[in-house]
């Protein structure tokens, strides 16, 4: 019994694992979202630390940036997610994930990395910043945005 428990516990961690590593490397595809970007002069237009929710442990600093009219997000080098499937990034306000925000599937689980927000997009009134897990539904992780 123990040890079909233990199979048990082992097949599905593979599983979760596997829901959440890209079917297609940034080589295979020419993306280089999450990759470091020259950002040098880069305005830190507001900034965060993320804090885990339903049961998901997400922590590390995040940081909002303008350069020449294009807005970044940057995840600082203590950027650390406990895994989860499907898990992308996007904006919400006091409380209130906002679906429409969702830009991009995050490429890694954990370190440093940059990624450009659409074009034109403004922050306005959004104050946080999700992890969110589009699967599911559910928020990873916020970070309350401070300019």
């Amino acid at each position: 019994m123990r040890h079909s428990l233990i199979a048990l516990v082992l097949a599905l961690t593979v599983s979760l694992i596997a829901a959440c590593t890209p079917a297609s490397s940034e080589a295979e595809t020419g993306n280089t979202a999450g990759a470091p970007m020259a950002l040098d002069g880069a305005t830190i237009v507001a900034s965060g630390a993320f804090s885990g929710r339903n049961d998901h442990v997400v922590t590390g600093a995040l940081e909002v940036l303008e350069l020449d009219g294009r807005m970044y997000v940057r995840l600082a080098s203590d950027f650390s997610l406990d895994g989860a499937p499907d898990p992308k990034i996007g904006f919400g306000r006091s409380g209130e994930y906002d679906e429409s925000t969702t830009f991009t599937p995050l490429t890694s689980h954990s370190g440093s990395q940059d990624y450009a927000l659409p074009e034109g997009f403004e922050l306005g009134t959004l104050n946080e910043a999700y992890i969110w897990c589009e699967k599911f539904s559910v928020a990873l992780g916020v970070a309350g945005l401070k300019p």
